[in-house]
């Protein structure tokens, strides 16, 4: 395996494009999209930022479609400088272009739709985390929803993993059509 970033075509026509950490390096983060055989020929731009963001652009029909994927740190420390690293992505994408944002945010942004309409759904988390306010911002900041709050999901779904007995719900999913 070389150093991140790179790409791979696997089994049956696959492409992995990643970007992370390099081979040696404790893995505390890594993103990557898989790309069907039928779609690859419509792959215009495959751009890593760092070891938890990075895009790809499609061509669909006659627009584009940029994928983001996302990897948010555990630490509200950390989390500024992965919402500025994500921040330029979206700010970056072309005119005219609809974006997919899609990851694991690491974030509790609890269950308030009539504060953050539009930003969040009815099903959300009970609690917010640090993480989770600075999340709230960017999306309404950048006109994103985060979708999995919007659909009622059964309990043993809300979660990811578990940490000391205490689960942990993470935002995946928001998206933004321009």
């Amino acid at each position: 395996m070389t150093t991140p970033p790179w790409t791979a075509t696997l089994t049956w026509g696959w492409t992995l494009h990643f970007s992370g950490v390099s081979r040696g390096e404790r893995r505390r983060a890594g993103v990557a999209i898989l790309i069907a055989p039928h779609l690859s020929r419509h792959v215009l731009e495959f751009s890593p930022v760092n070891e938890r963001v990075a895009s790809l652009r499609l061509r669909v029909g006659d627009k584009s479609l940029i994928v983001v994927t996302a990897y948010g740190p555990n630490s509200s420390a950390e989390y500024p400088t992965f919402l500025e690293s994500l921040g330029g992505v979206l700010d970056g994408a072309p005119p005219g272009d609809s974006v997919i944002l899609l990851g694991d945010f690491n974030a509790h942004v609890v269950n308030a739709s009539d504060t953050w309409r539009g930003v969040i759904g009815k099903n959300g988390p009970p609690d917010l985390n640090p993480s989770g306010v600075q999340l709230l911002d960017f999306c309404a900041s950048h006109s994103l929803s985060i979708t999995n709050t919007m659909f009622e999901h059964k309990g043993v779904h809300q979660c990811t993993w578990h940490q000391d007995l205490r689960p942990e719900v993470d935002d995946r999913l928001c998206c933004r059509i321009i």
